[in-house]
């Protein structure tokens, strides 16, 4: 296992005459400190005082630290040490630490995937009312990762995620009821529980409410209230919503001129987020030439990338400069490979090419 205590240094200072010296901090004040850091924004403050309140014992504050060791805010994301933080903090009684051991194993974040795993931990800090926990227990059932799809179990979950704030659970739950699935189809219900997600600043919950009111879902179709919905989930750091608002400036809706650059941007971010359709729609301009000349390196790269992550429309575009040798070097094999799976997704592009 790797260690990750870190070293103490003692310092000697002298005091002016008359001074008292400064009071013992405990862990516990180490551990708030912390949080009002991390509120400021000053991650590496709040990881500094994290560190220090979980080698004294407060095992939310290891959790904590882990949290931030996979997001990276400082640095590269280290999975596995956050792995060994989230564990130190669920041996010594923390829920989130549990629920985010569990959340590791539905991820394969520093650990192989292993639901059954996952399951285990997460159902223990859900029993522990673990919010956070509790909607990922529930996305086990709606998505039936390693278990038989159960959507009134997943509502149940995602029920109890809610009602304790959980923007995630929330948010899980009006998709349910947008669509129908697994409770009667509640188009006002889904807009307000979207609206509690995107209120914590969740991304997915304000793209979400953003498709609301693009698609005038139980409201009347509004893009403008879309387009600031969008901006505010791909401010949230969701590749859906950046990928809309590229659209929104590739085409001249929802009240904006046509801008390619700020599309090629959009896409870019979106593509970063982790979104393969992203990836494809900037490819597409690079290969126009409407963002700078024509590159078809980089345009061979963004297909290649949306294709890895699941994009039928980036594995046509990615197969067909495999197997043409556009941007890089000819490989018909896995360029047949890449429309095959385009065909099989129901990309007619795909399939023609493959003739």
């Amino acid at each position: 296992m790797r260690g990750w205590l870190a070293t103490a240094v003692a310092v000697l200072t002298c005091l002016p005459a008359g001074a008292q010296p400064p009071a013992t901090l405990t862990p516990t004040d180490h551990f708030h400190r912390g949080n009002a850091a991390q509120d400021a924004n000053d991650y590496k403050t709040a990881m500094s005082e994290w560190l220090v309140a979980c080698n004294g014992g407060i095992a939310t504050a290891c959790s904590n630290l882990g949290a931030a060791t996979a997001e990276g805010p400082t640095g590269a994301p280290d999975f596995k040490r956050a792995l060994e933080l989230y564990r130190l903090g669920c041996d010594n009684g923390s829920m989130s630490g549990c629920g985010n051991v569990g959340a590791a194993y539905l991820q394969g974040e520093g650990v192989k995937v292993d639901f059954a795993l996952g399951r285990t931990y997460l159902q223990k800090a859900c029993d522990g009312d673990d919010a956070r926990a509790c909607g990922n227990l529930g996305l086990i059932y709606d998505d039936a990762m390693g278990v038989p799809a159960d959507l009134p179990k997943a509502v149940a979950l995602y029920q109890k995620s809610c009602a304790n704030n959980d923007k995630v659970g929330c948010s899980n739950l009006g998709a349910l009821y947008l669509n129908g699935r697994g409770v009667a189809q509640d188009l006002t219900a889904a807009r307000v529980l979207f609206e509690k997600a995107c209120a914590q600043d969740y991304g997915v919950g304000c793209y979400n409410l953003g498709i609301v009111y693009q698609n005038g879902s139980g409201v009347p179709v509004n893009l403008a209230k879309a387009r600031a919905y969008f901006e505010k989930g791909c401010a949230g750091r969701d590749g859906n919503a950046c990928n809309n608002l590229g659209v929104f400036y590739e085409k001249g809706q929802a009240g904006v001129a046509v801008d390619f650059a700020k599309s090629a941007a959009f896409y870019q971010r979106g593509c970063d987020a982790g979104e393969g359709l992203a990836c494809n729609n900037v490819g597409v301009l690079v290969v126009r030439g409407v963002v700078g000349a024509v590159d078809g390196e980089r345009a061979r790269a963004l297909f290649l990338r949306g294709c890895k992550l699941s994009d039928a429309n980036s594995c046509a575009n990615a197969g067909n400069f495999l197997v043409k040798g556009i941007g890089g070097s000819k490989d018909v094999e896995g360029g047949r490979k890449m429309l095959k799976m385009a065909c099989d997704a129901g990309v007619l592009a795909g399939c023609d090419l493959l003739k």
